[in-house]
Order: C-alpha cells, then structure tokens, then sequence
C-alpha cells in the first residue's frame, strides 16, 4: 500500500518498496544513499531486504507488533498526513488477496 507496490511515488526511483527514510547502521551491506529524505537502493532485492529487516526489527516484530493494526499505527501514523484505518483496511485486503492466489500487484 505505502507504494502501491513500488508503482507510485518516491519508490518507483529509489527502489524501496515502503518508501523508507534515509536509515542507518544495519543496512550497509545493502548500499542504500539518502537522497530527498529517502533511502534509495540499487536493487529491488537490496529495498526489499531493508523494508523486511525493519518490520523484523526491534521497532516492530521484536516489540511485538505484527499485525497490520499494530504495525500501521507506528509505521504510517496519522500524525505524518496518513489515514492509519484506511491504510490498514487496504492492507488487509491486499493480504487476503495474496492468501487466495490473487496478489494485488498483479493488476500493476
């Protein structure tokens, strides 16, 4: 949803698929530079490897955070201009989608 799977926004040139902000230490390996305020990748594999090493991280899956009503609140919370119930509905619906065989990228 962050990046209507890297075809809208910031993500379709930086290759980051949550559209993540400039990060730091843990992600040299994946050689990420910070260009306007964002991560940029010179992979999908490498934006793909960051965006999971994060939810995986201390901030969401180690905190105990992992759903999307968990997650959402701190990942996109309104207070940064996003709707956390619209992104969460929508997540939810692109994830019962994938678990019946039919992504939602599919249609991109």
């Amino acid at each position: 949803h962050e990046s209507t799977f890297g075809t809208q926004g910031e993500a379709n040139k930086s290759l980051s698929l949550g559209n993540l902000r400039c990060i730091g230490t843990g992600y040299e390996d994946l050689q990420p530079s910070c260009q306007d305020n964002y991560a940029w990748f010179p992979s999908w594999k490498a934006g793909f490897e960051a965006f999971y090493r994060l939810m995986a991280g201390s901030l969401y899956n180690a905190a105990g955070l992992v759903t999307p009503d968990q997650i959402i609140p701190r990942y996109a919370p309104n207070s940064d201009n996003n709707d956390e119930a619209g992104y969460i509905n929508a997540l939810k619906k692109s994830i019962d989608r994938a678990r019946t065989g039919k992504a939602d990228i599919e249609n991109f």
